[in-house]
């Protein structure tokens, strides 16, 4: 009983084990947004690049720029096109 008690009290302080508050959500989501647009990076495709030898359709363009905002964004993706 006197361990379920400990437990309950740790769970009810706020304070993570290494004595750090625990932000609301709200909190967090500001501090992530603050984060992300602190490191915006916006690049964007507007013609064929040189290493690419096969010319490219608009809508591979567009693929090509969906994958660069991902590589901006730090998420990792793939995209397949039919043959």
């Amino acid at each position: 009983e006197d361990s379920m008690a400990s437990q309950s009290q740790a769970k009810g302080s706020g304070k993570s084990k290494k004595g750090r508050t625990k932000l609301s959500e709200a909190a967090e989501d500001a501090s992530l947004m603050r984060n992300a647009q602190s490191k915006l990076r916006v690049h964007r495709v507007e013609t064929q690049p040189e290493a690419i030898t096969a010319t490219l359709r608009p809508y591979q363009l567009e693929g090509l720029n969906w994958l660069v905002r991902l590589h901006d964004n730090g998420i990792n993706g793939i995209l397949a096109d039919e043959m």
